[in-house]
Formats: structure tokens, sequence, C-alpha cells
């Protein structure tokens, strides 16, 4: 008796459509000893009808109580009512598991969700800092590594290129399919200066370049010098500052990559917020999709490796014929100007060293 004392008012109100329509279903059998394999059909039955939730362990009691009342008697025994127990809790993490039951429940399961749909990556952030380089430094501008026999790079107007970005895999935390030695280099022309304001979409390597240089000469003397290379009048929009690494943090697409409209339709739909019928995330009701995109829109930081980050949209939408470029070499915020810059490459090109195909987009 001191069980049903526990359970409250609100509690077996909550609970008794499903003990109602079970014990009906139950009643319409005809074997007057219900068998396990009987009550198990029953619960099966139920649980296609009524959205039913559990609150507290002390239901799961209840309910194995109450349905265990109408069992036949020589089917009373602790057997059948532990078995009754477990049965409802299975069915209980089934429904759990389909079933979004909180905005933190909803992310969670969203990102299984996309990485089980292959569109995860590790990410490596990057931040600019105010300290001593040298010419092996992982860094934004400055003086780029390059060796004494190298031609220095070049638009086709033979203006020289500046030094975006360097990073030296080396000193770098290992993350896959990046390789794990080596110096990769990012170049571009703007004229001296780097405007986010006019969006640019390109993969001809002609006013930016990506270099790399697998094997590392370690005697400076081999390397090109500050006075071997060419002059600059103005910064670029930056003077040369360090890039200190975090540790690789696996992430998914951001709330901008043509991707994620399909994929939160796709999900909203296994878990039952918005029809089957559903066209796009406009039919999703009650903006029941809002946590999403607030959450993953990735903002004001630097990185390597992830799947990129659009400010205003991804190019990838409107180009098929980039879609393969489904890896960020490297992203640039400018916080200032609300913009970003990002290099993207074939995955599989990055695990054969091959940068002959990257695709360049600015993004206001």
């Amino acid at each position: 008796m001191l069980l049903f004392i526990l359970i409250s008012d609100q509690f077996k109100s909550d609970i008794m459509p499903f003990l109602n329509t079970l014990i009906t279903v139950i009643r319409r059998l005809s074997p007057p000893q219900l068998s396990y394999h009987d009550l198990v059909k029953a619960l099966l039955y139920v649980n296609s009808k009524i959205n039913f939730c559990y609150k507290s362990p002390h239901i799961i009691k209840y309910c194995a109580i109450m349905i265990s009342s109408h069992l036949g008697r020589n089917a009373m025994n602790i057997y059948s009512a532990r078995s009754i127990i477990n049965t409802i809790k299975q069915l209980k993490a089934k429904h759990d598991a389909a079933t979004i039951t909180s905005r933190d429940d909803m992310i969670k399961k969203f990102i299984a969700f996309a990485i089980e749909k292959r569109l995860g990556n590790y990410h490596l952030q990057l931040t600019p800092a105010d300290e001593p380089c040298t010419l092996y430094s992982s860094k934004l501008g400055g003086t780029p590594y390059m060796p004494k026999d190298f031609d220095y790079p070049a638009n086709s107007g033979n203006k020289p290129l500046r030094l975006l970005c360097q990073l030296n895999f080396e000193k770098l935390p290992p993350m896959k399919p990046f390789p794990e030695k080596g110096i990769l280099q990012i170049y571009l022309y703007d004229d001296g200066k780097l405007d986010m304001a006019d969006r640019q979409t390109t993969s001809e390597q002609d006013n930016f370049r990506v270099i790399y240089f697998e094997d590392i000469l370690r005697r400076e003397s081999l390397l090109k010098s500050a006075e071997e290379m060419p002059a600059f009048d103005n910064t670029f929009p930056f003077t040369e500052k360090l890039l200190i690494a975090k540790s690789p943090t696996p992430t998914i697409i951001c709330s901008s990559d043509y991707r994620f409209d399909d994929t939160v339709l796709e999900f909203a739909k296994a878990y039952k917020m918005c029809p089957k019928s559903a066209k796009s995330t406009y039919d999703i009701p009650n903006d029941a999709d809002e946590p999403l995109y607030n959450t993953f829109t990735y903002e004001n930081f630097t990185c390597t490796g992830g799947s990129g980050i659009f400010t205003e949209r991804d190019p990838r939408k409107d180009c098929p014929q980039y879609r393969d470029c489904d890896l960020c070499l490297f992203t640039l915020a400018d916080a200032e100007k609300d913009g970003r810059l990002n290099f993207l490459m074939p995955s599989a090109n990055m695990i054969k060293k091959d940068f002959s195909k990257v695709l360049f987009d600015t993004n206001l």
C-alpha cells in the first residue's frame, strides 16, 4: 500500500490512459491466464497507440502491479512481475530515444544524427597572438618559410602574393586527414589590402596560392631572408601574429552549410517534429528547430579543419562542382567587419597531399 501512497494523483492521471487501454486489450485476450508473451504484445500495442511518458521509477512499479492484478492467479509470481517491469523499462527507453524531451536533448540527438550522416569532423581552433614568430612558426602574415631556390609566388600579372597564413604541422596537434609534417602556406593578392566586403568565389589559383613543403629545411642559411622577399608598402591588414592551437575538437556542419537545412528537415521528420509530408524547414511548426540554428552558428574564430564556416551563404549550394570540397583547409574570421575567408578542399585530396583544387571564398 505504501507504493500507492507515494504515487501522486497527477502521476496516476498521466499513466491511467496507458493502463486503461492495456487492461482493455488484456480483457479481450481469449486465454484465461495471460502469458508473458501476450503481455509483451499488449504492451507493444498500447505503446503504438499512446504517446506515454513515465516520470518516476515508482510509476513503472505502479504499472507492473496494476497490470499484474489482471493476470491469472497462477501467472502472478515474482518472475512475471519483474518481467513486466523490465518490459516497461525497455519500452520507456525506446520511447525516450525517439522523442525530443528538452532543448539540450534535441541538440545532443541532432549531433548524433549529423555524425551518423557523416556530417561531423574535427577542427583545430587557432588563436592569433602578438608573440614573437620565426620562419618556422604557424602564423598569420609576416615573413614566410621559403627555400632560396624556390620562386616567390606571383599572379599572372607578375604581382607578388602576400602570406596570409602559415601552418607548421610538426608543431600543431595531429588531426586527420591533415599531414603530420611539413609546412603549408596560403598566399593572397589584394592590391595591398584585404577587403572582405566584396564577395569572391574561385578555385583558380591566380590571385591566391596554396603551397606545401613536405620536407622542412632546418638550416636557415638555406632559406630566403626578409630582404630577399618582395617589399610591401602597407599591412595586410594585420602585422605578423603567432597562431596558438587548441586541442582538436569534434564538430558538425554549421547552420549556413548547404546541407544543414535538409539535415534539420530529415531530423525533424525522424523525431516527429513535423509531418512526413513537410517539404522544407518552414513546415516545422512553432520554430521548434530554432535552437539548432542558434547553436550551430559558429562565429568569430579562426581554425583549420571542420567543414567551413559561412557568414552569409555556402557557395557550394549554387555551385555543385565544388561540393567535393568538404574539408576546411583554413578559415579566418574578421570580427570587426563580420567577414570571413574560407579555403575548402576535397578531404580525399588532403590524404594525398594534393592542393591543386582549393575553393577560395570570402563572406561578408
